[in-house]
C-alpha cells in the first residue's frame, strides 16, 4: 500500500485523510473555518483518528496561518528526521 509507506501525507479534508486516519498514517490535515462537525471548531486533534494534526484557518478562507502552521511543522519534522 503506497499510503501505508508515507512519512507523511499532507491534505485537506478528502478521503485520502480519511483513509490515511483509519491507516494510522501521520497526516496534518488543512481544516477551513468553520470546519466541518466531525472536527470540531477548536484543537488540533480529533477523537475520530489518533494520527490526524488539524491544522485550521482562523477565519473563513484565510490559509496563511494555517500554511504557516503547517510549514513551520514539517521544516520541525525534517530537522529531527534529518538532524540537520
Amino acid at each position: 500500500n503506497i499510503l501505508e509507506s508515507l512519512d507523511l501525507l499532507i491534505s485537506v479534508d478528502t478521503s485520502v485523510a480519511h483513509l490515511a486516519g483509519a491507516l494510522g498514517v501521520k497526516c496534518i490535515m488543512l481544516v477551513n473555518c468553520p470546519s466541518d462537525w466531525r472536527w470540531g471548531q477548536q484543537g488540533n486533534e480529533t477523537s475520530i483518528y489518533k494520527s490526524l494534526t488539524l491544522l485550521r484557518c482562523n477565519a473563513p478562507n484565510k490559509w496563511t496561518e494555517a500554511l504557516n502552521q503547517l510549514d513551520h511543522l514539517v521544516r520541525t519534522m525534517i530537522i529531527k528526521k534529518f538532524k540537520i
